[in-house]
């Protein structure tokens, strides 16, 4: 089963300081995590919620553009797509999957500092399994100017909408399912857009080495100002039930970019 745990949040318009122009309406922020699976027979949202009603501390102040105005990041969106794959001789409660799991469980995503912390613990467990990792990459572009960020909004529904075509069906595994299971492959994927242009790690394409601070970039920035410069986040992983498992094949086939390292 390949399955996916999906984390979105969608945060444009005035609860950031976006100040729409006049032929603009004002987004709505939004979130929503769940878990996905191409084979699942459950389906049900995780978490959902609106942040609709969160004030936005620039009502009052005219800018004509906040995001050419420079953040700690620096100026603009950037877009980052991070994949990691791991070798998991087990399933055990220290797995990488029951790590996981965990987090996903326990988040608290009804704000956007549960949300930041979120994506920086994931990529902290990454770190620590560093040992295990088989293949990597990344991609990451940096928009500038006044369309900025409806560029970045483009690339990241692309690249998300191109990695959720790989699922069938949404899925939410029960707690306390069991966890014991063959060996196997594990990709995760960590999907962010975020203000500024500090972010743009490059590609990391097989080396280990830029994977672990392309990681402690991500897991660093995503904290900056409380989350608050966050705007669009996904992390996503396969596979999930204790009998599935994935193959170098499968990887292949499903992530012809993932680099070997």
């Amino acid at each position: 089963m390949e399955f996916r745990v999906a984390l979105f949040l969608t945060c444009v318009g005035t609860a950031l300081g976006f100040a729409p122009g006049p032929s603009l309406s004002p987004k709505v922020l939004s979130h929503t995590i769940g878990v996905r699976s191409a084979r699942a027979h459950r389906s049900q949202p995780l978490y959902m919620g609106l942040f609709d009603k969160i004030p936005n501390p620039l009502k009052d102040v005219k800018l004509s553009d906040p995001f050419e105005e420079a953040t700690v990041l620096g100026k603009g969106v950037t877009v980052v797509k991070l994949q990691v794959a791991l070798d998991t001789p087990d399933r055990g409660p220290k797995s990488i999957l029951r790590l996981l799991e965990a987090k996903a469980n326990a988040a608290n995503t009804d704000t956007a500092w549960g949300l930041a912390c979120l994506m920086s613990d994931v990529s902290m467990e990454l770190l620590r399994k560093s040992d295990d990792w088989v293949a990597a990459c990344s991609q990451t572009t940096a928009y500038q100017g006044r369309d900025a960020p409806d560029k970045a909004e483009t690339a990241f529904n692309r690249m998300l909408t191109t990695e959720l075509s790989k699922f069938e069906k949404e899925y939410v595994p029960e707690l306390g399912e069991p966890s014991a299971g063959p060996e196997t492959l594990v990709v995760v994927s960590l999907l962010c857009a975020i203000r500024g242009d500090r972010t743009d790690f490059g590609d990391v394409s097989g080396e280990a080495s830029l994977a672990r601070e392309a990681l402690q970039s991500l897991a660093a920035d995503v904290k900056v100002e409380r989350g608050e410069l966050v705007l669009a986040a996904e992390v996503l992983w396969t596979p999930s039930e204790a009998d599935e498992v994935l193959t170098k094949r499968d990887m292949l086939l499903d992530y012809p970019e993932l680099m070997e390292i």
